[in-house]
């Protein structure tokens, strides 16, 4: 039984065999799924980018462990057009993920 999700996107990567994942959280329980994201792309399995999303209501704490911290849902929006625009295939080719949105809305890139 799952029982956070860190547990549940770890084993929808094992499960699915998945080869890239972007995970963007805004709350409390996202500190669990940030963490395993850098360890499944350190393993070579799979590319991962977690995105925290800030509000007026964001928990500092999974934001500050997310790989990329954006100014809200329409920063989110942008980001999952940019990624629809260039495709999959250029992700996976180069097996590195790009700068985002390089400006003030993107407040730290990829470690």
């Amino acid at each position: 039984m799952v029982t956070n999700k860190g547990e549940g996107i770890r084993r929808l990567i094992d499960e699915h065999q998945l080869q890239a994942v972007i995970y963007f959280g805004d709350a409390v329980s996202d500190t669990d799924a940030f963490p395993v994201l850098p360890t499944v792309r350190a393993e070579g399995h799979c590319m991962t980018l977690s995105v925290g999303l800030l509000h007026p209501d964001s928990p500092a704490r999974p934001i500050k462990s997310a790989d990329v911290v954006l100014d809200g849902p329409m920063c989110a929006k942008a980001v999952i057009e940019y990624l629809v625009e260039i495709g999959l295939d250029s992700l996976t080719h180069n097996r590195v993920l790009p700068y985002i949105l390089p400006g003030p809305r993107l407040r730290r890139r990829l470690r």
